[in-house]
């Protein structure tokens, strides 16, 4: 960070307690500009976004894949590549191909 006064802010808010932290981000949010929450939100998207999936064991991910009709499992295989994975399984679409 080039700005002297932004590295101080950032120092003093790094050692303030969790519920001070915490007061200090809410009071901010509250007088930004609709503009300024965009950013914030844009740069929180990907920090918040969780591939659950990713951590269930293999049989529970396919064991929920198994109830998805052929559309939501097109539409999940194009999630990620871990879904697409799951997703694409032959057993989950012999049920729905009758061939």
């Amino acid at each position: 960070m080039e700005n002297p006064v932004l590295q101080e802010i950032v120092t003093t808010f790094s050692s303030l307690p969790v519920q001070q932290q915490n007061s200090l981000l809410k009071e901010l949010l509250k007088v930004c500009q609709p503009l300024q929450l965009r950013i914030v939100y844009a740069e929180l998207q990907p920090l918040l976004a969780v591939d659950f999936v990713r951590y269930l064991s293999n049989e529970l991910a396919e064991r929920i894949f198994s109830w998805l009709d052929v559309q939501s499992l097109c539409r999940a295989s194009r999630c990620s590549r871990s879904w697409r994975q799951r997703a694409t399984a032959d057993h989950l679409w012999k049920t729905h191909c009758r061939c």
